[in-house]
């Protein structure tokens, strides 16, 4: 079995080797709203303003991207022993954008206001 995100640029000879691809397209804003509330274990301490649906609409993650943007909330959440909240999702967010070399702008740097949850 063979993983790769870029497989254009896999040598012919290789590539003739193999038997099966399986493409996996990148999620659409529902999708990502799906996977940021699946990601987060139930028991999870988490605040009660999370918009998942803003998460889901403003990053365009695929679901490991989405996965290392939860665990690096959850660590820093477990760190200072408090919940799970939207600025930490979000700041988890920007990270884990940048670390992809994507532009982060202002507004995209800055977590909305509290107020707003969704599932």
């Amino acid at each position: 079995m063979l993983t790769t995100n870029f497989h254009e640029s896999l040598d012919d000879a290789l590539a003739r080797r193999i038997s099966a691809r399986v493409a996996f397209p990148m999620p659409g804003p529902q999708e990502r709203t799906r996977l940021w509330y699946s990601l987060l274990p139930e028991r999870a301490p988490r605040a009660a303003d999370i918009d998942w649906a803003k998460l889901g609409e403003r990053f365009e993650l695929s679901g490991g991207h989405i996965r290392n943007a939860v665990l690096r909330a959850a660590f820093d959440a477990a760190e200072v022993g408090g919940a799970l909240d939207m600025a930490g999702l979000w700041r988890g967010a920007v990270e884990t954008t940048r670390e992809l070399g994507r532009l982060v702008t202002r507004e995209m740097a800055t977590p909305p206001s509290p107020g707003g949850a969704r599932r």
